[in-house]
């Protein structure tokens, strides 16, 4: 998979990198060309994405609200205690320190693995949307520029069905119960979005939880008649037992 900065390099630039050496996003080592994440990281995202075992496990936590959906994850996220990862790491630089590009770029490395989405042509991508107050404080939606980076490979428009009408503050540590009661009436269809009578919905957020989110956006396209797949970077699936194994489930 290709990491590397997107654009042309410039004589500047490669005269910054003299100055500021630039470092991997991953694990803040060395890299010694413009690129994201160095090889073992690149390596470790590339080789650690849910499997069909963790999936399960998802599904029996009751984490997984929507047993009807397809479901697209990346990379597992294991007990929050735990050292930093990867995927992790990069995942909190997008959303707390303005780094859309990671967006971008995460974006990109899920649409390299999704399995080719038979009949594209009324498939639909909708980004988890933000409040519009969460949106200034961070500068952009993250769902919304992962799903920019999906479009680099799979060319899927993206249709704002979906936006946000509640705040609800930080859900960081909160648990499903109650970040369930603070996402009640969180969203509402958007009037101006097309039908959806029987279009494909791929229904795009960087991390899934609790599922809580993902269960109110995906009444709504239920209600709207739509066919609903889910894609998200990274799942937390509970404690880590063993490595998982390398294969991507869809």
């Amino acid at each position: 998979m290709d990491f590397r900065l997107p654009g042309r390099r410039c004589l500047f630039s490669e005269f910054l990198d003299l100055l500021f050496p630039p470092h991997c996003i991953g694990c803040e080592e060395r890299v010694y060309e413009p690129t994201y994440l160095c090889p073992r990281c690149s390596c470790d995202l590339e080789n650690h994405r849910v499997n069909e075992e963790d999936l399960k496990r998802l599904k029996d936590k009751n984490l997984f609200l929507f047993p009807d959906e397809k479901l697209y994850v990346l990379a597992p996220f294991w007990d929050e205690d735990e050292e930093e990862t990867g995927v992790r790491r990069c995942i909190h630089l997008m959303k707390y320190q303005g780094r859309h590009d990671i967006a971008r770029m995460l974006g990109k490395a899920c649409g390299s693995f999704l399995p080719s989405l038979n009949d594209n042509s009324d498939m639909l991508m909708c980004p988890v949307p933000l409040h519009f107050y969460k949106k200034i404080q961070r500068g952009f939606n993250q769902s919304y520029e992962i799903c920019r980076g999906i479009q680099e490979v799979f060319p899927i428009p993206i249709v704002p069905i979906l936006r946000r009408v509640k705040h609800t503050g930080p859900q960081v540590g909160a648990n499903w119960e109650v970040r369930d009661k603070q996402l009640q009436g969180a969203f509402e269809l958007d009037p101006s979005c097309p039908s959806l009578l029987g279009k494909n919905c791929l229904l795009v957020d960087d991390v899934l939880t609790t599922g809580s989110t993902l269960s109110e956006c995906t009444s709504l396209l239920h209600q709207a008649k739509a066919r609903v797949h889910i894609l998200v970077v990274a799942a937390v699936i509970g404690s880590k037992k063993k490595p998982s194994k390398c294969t991507w489930v869809s």
